[in-house]
């Protein structure tokens, strides 16, 4: 990702104002008050600019999720290795923090006519492995273990539930030796010849040595025929899922807590574990008399939204130590002004990643309607890279939407604090700008509905969502308006419209 400042030309109330726009500064007119980041690439944008289309959305109303088991629907995709040809289609969530001695973990996961594919990235400032590796010691150093559960149940299955563990190796050792599988038998895990592959890879300073690093990533790829004897799951099925990421970051002494997914994981009781549902069906607004309208934005009527971008913003982070600082980095003004969505696949990178959080009251709408569509816009002026053909070229990006957690401030927070994904609900791909599209910037919407009126059924009076990518290039990054966005500029904040009435 280019940590480059860039110039900005754009159009302003019928005068070409030129900026230049730094870290932590900027040169503007009077009066005018310019969203800053130091990563911007806005310049003209042709007038045939439209809104982006919706590419898939939220699932039909289901039973509330509480906060300790979410819900993950895994997206499919007709190609042979999903993590390796549709990597930006996998769905994106996360868990644990960063900090010197604790692991930070994104999870994409996806699915093909005949694996399931789950690509995990680590931040971990030390690098261990196992240079004479045993399945005993997997958890003993740096490793991951998945549970799998072929069904949607609160009990183990004897003989079909399942774990896979593999650990971090160099490229070149034979990955054999440290990926072991293990089915429930009753009793105990018991080793199994179960196929499944997985691949591991580094960056840093260098594995089993005292300096920092930068984390880790592993790619499993599981077959169905090694999980359920009748193939790829039909659409709609749930299963359950558990994780266990292990760290070590000492040759001697001891090795610190797994961090797990979800947050109260246990092995041997998958009412806690995570649920998967295979497909990710499209959702359409309802068919229904319109009763009425509303439009929740900062400022109408007295609605104050409570939004932060968290993570390394347009500078990477720059100017604060990765590892004791990074991680509890409160987004303050001005760069407040400005959301970035950024991600990619070199986890030495991860510095760059930020993600967004928002919460929308909607205590507005009258009881007993139905709610028939509902949809989130975010305001796109500029992205990371150059249109310029170069190494800095920009890519598109599907920019993922799920529900979380309520109850956050965005005076607070940051990227240890935030809350995971509980949902994960709508998505649409985000083109990068060439130009500068003049202000408000490019209309993206995401289709809100189902999620809506899940909340809504639920008599809850808000709803909380995190937005994020599972990018895989460099230079990826989206730049949108927060709510911060002054006054002069009010039409470009975030805005979730939402139409109710009878079905």
């Amino acid at each position: 990702m280019n940590r480059l400042c860039k110039r900005i030309w754009f159009w302003l109330s019928g005068s070409i104002l030129f900026f230049f726009l730094l870290s932590g500064c900027q040169s503007r007119p009077p009066d005018i008050t310019i969203p800053v980041t130091a990563e911007i690439t806005p310049v003209f944008l042709p007038l045939l600019v439209k809104e982006r289309a919706v590419i898939s959305t939220s699932l039909p109303p289901a039973a509330p999720l509480t906060p300790t088991v979410p819900l993950i629907h895994v997206p499919y995709k007709n190609v042979t290795d999903y993590a390796q040809e549709a990597f930006t289609d996998m769905a994106v969530f996360w868990f644990g923090k960063v900090t010197a001695n604790d692991n930070y973990t994104d999870v994409r996961i996806g699915y093909t006519e005949t694996h399931l594919s789950i690509y995990i990235a680590n931040f971990d400032r030390l690098l261990w492995y196992d240079t004479t590796p045993s399945e005993a010691e997997i958890p003993d150093w740096d490793s991951v273990a998945l549970y799998l559960l072929p069904a949607n149940t609160a009990t183990l299955q004897t003989n079909q539930t399942f774990r896979f563990s593999a650990s971090l190796a160099p490229n070149e050792v034979n990955r054999n030796l440290y990926q072991y599988a293990a089915r429930w038998n009753g009793s105990q895990w018991a080793t199994e010849d179960l196929t499944f592959n997985t691949i591991s890879g580094w960056r840093g300073d260098g594995l089993n040595t005292a300096d920092d690093d930068n984390g880790w990533n592993i790619k499993f790829s599981i077959p169905f025929q090694s999980l359920n004897p009748t193939g790829k799951p039909v659409d709609d099925t749930i299963w359950r899922m558990g994780i266990m990421v292990y760290d070590r970051d000492y040759l001697t002494g001891t090795t610190f807590a797994p961090k797990t997914w979800p947050p109260l994981f246990s092995t041997d009781s998958p009412v806690h574990w995570g649920n998967l549902s295979f497909s990710f069906p499209i959702s359409t607004p309802k068919n229904g008399t319109e009763e009425g309208k509303l439009t929740i934005v900062e400022g109408k009527n007295g609605v104050v939204i409570q939004d932060a971008s968290v993570g390394g913003h347009s500078t990477c982070g720059d100017g604060t130590n990765f590892w004791t600082e990074w991680g509890e980095r409160v987004t303050a003004s001005p760069e407040n002004q400005t959301l970035v969505i950024q991600n990619q696949r070199d986890i030495a990178d991860w510095p760059c990643y930020s993600k967004y959080y928002v919460t929308f009251p909607i205590n507005g709408i009258p009881q007993g309607k139905t709610i028939l569509s509902a949809t989130m816009t975010l305001y796109q002026y500029g992205n990371s890279g150059t249109c310029d053909g170069g190494i800095f070229q920009p890519y598109r990006s599907s920019i993922q939407v799920g529900v979380t957690e309520t109850g956050w401030s965005e005076s607070t927070l940051n990227w240890n604090n935030a809350p995971i994904l509980l949902e994960n609900v709508s998505r649409t791909w985000v083109e990068p700008l060439c130009a500068f599209p003049g202000w408000p910037g490019v209309a993206n919407n995401w289709d809100l509905t189902n999620a809506v009126q899940k909340v809504y059924s639920n008599n809850q009076t808000d709803i909380s969502l995190a937005v994020y990518s599972a990018d895989g290039a460099y230079h990826s990054g989206k730049y949108f308006s927060t709510s911060e966005t002054p006054a002069w500029n009010a039409v470009g904040r975030p805005r979730l419209e939402i139409v109710y009435g009878i079905p």
